[in-house]
């Protein structure tokens, strides 16, 4: 699916999106929000090194190949700001 699908589900379902192209190098998965203070949870698979910021590249803004994923720990990552 493309980002504006990905997000749109993402933040109706409080659930992480990521790329497919991801998978392989770094794993990194975003948890949207609408909060003008956290706009995003930026992490790895573990949940360590959170970011609360990210600058998408064109070829990110134009992939088709975004995914929602449901890990349990999304919940807890928001605790943490």
């Amino acid at each position: 699916m493309n980002i504006q699908e990905a997000t749109k589900i993402a933040t109706k379902n409080l659930v992480s999106m990521t790329r497919k192209d991801w998978k392989e190098s770094h794993r990194t998965k975003i948890l949207p929000t609408n909060d003008s203070f956290l706009q995003c949870i930026i992490s790895n698979s573990d949940g360590t090194n959170l970011i609360r910021y990210w600058q998408p590249s064109a070829d990110d803004l134009m992939a088709n190949d975004w995914e929602v994923i449901n890990p349990t720990r999304d919940q807890e990552l928001l605790k943490q700001f």
